[in-house]
């Protein structure tokens, strides 16, 4: 399955939220891949893609520590 960029920005939110409601990340993947109808592993494969993406300096132009 390939996610869309709004399917990306909604489980971004919706992992947000509930690590905010003081779930832990795992419990808040099973609610997610319930509430959009995915698998555990679909929705973990896009949390570790956002993951990434905010890990990468050309995407982020965020060069922290490196200067």
């Amino acid at each position: 399955m390939t996610a869309t960029k709004h399917l990306k920005i909604q489980i971004e939110m919706d992992l947000e939220e509930h690590l905010d409601n003081g779930l832990t990340e795992q419990q808040a993947v099973g609610i997610i891949a319930r509430d959009w109808e995915m698998s555990h592993e679909e929705v973990r494969n896009i949390i570790n893609a956002i993951k990434s993406e905010l890990n990468d300096i050309d995407r982020t132009n965020d060069l922290g520590d490196i200067i």
